[in-house]
């Protein structure tokens, strides 16, 4: 668990209780609402936990989605709807729906780019040692509603 130790105007110094290491954050941004922002100086002394989630998000959106993806998809969306099959409108819409979760996973470069920002900036009262998908998305979703946290992101 890190701890705070010391915090001036821009810059936060966290101590970890079990292994004594430093980590040190700068503030890099103040919104509209006057919510602080704070980034890692060092991304190598990153908590581990947001080093996985980084990397998690990095292979996500890195999967890719190309043309033969798609062609794929369309052949096999085709081959469902000519089937006989009673069910081939279900499997068809299945088909379609994972379709829509790639695309709204993986081809969308600023989600992936805000996605790594979660990981990297840290809200005020947020933890250093913990990360999650929920609070990740409450800060995307701050940060898309104020064109000026946006653009600075």
């Amino acid at each position: 668990m890190y701890i705070l130790q010391k915090e001036t105007d821009n810059k936060r110094i966290y101590r970890s209780s079990i292994t004594g290491t430093e980590v040190i954050t700068t503030l890099i941004y103040t919104d509209s609402d006057g919510r602080k922002w704070w980034a890692f100086e060092d991304l190598l002394q990153i908590p581990h936990i947001r080093r996985m989630a980084a990397n998690n998000i990095s292979q996500l959106y890195g999967a890719g989605f190309t043309k033969n993806d798609l062609s794929n998809f369309v052949n096999k969306s085709k081959s469902i709807l000519k089937g006989i099959d009673p069910d081939k409108y279900e499997k068809a819409y299945s088909e379609l729906l994972q379709l829509e979760t790639i695309v709204e996973s993986n081809i969308d470069p600023v989600k992936q780019e805000l996605g790594l920002c979660s990981v990297y900036i840290l809200g005020d009262d947020e933890r250093i040692d913990f990360f999650s998908s929920r609070e990740a998305s409450e800060k995307m979703e701050l940060w898309a509603l104020d064109i000026d946290t946006q653009a600075f992101f």
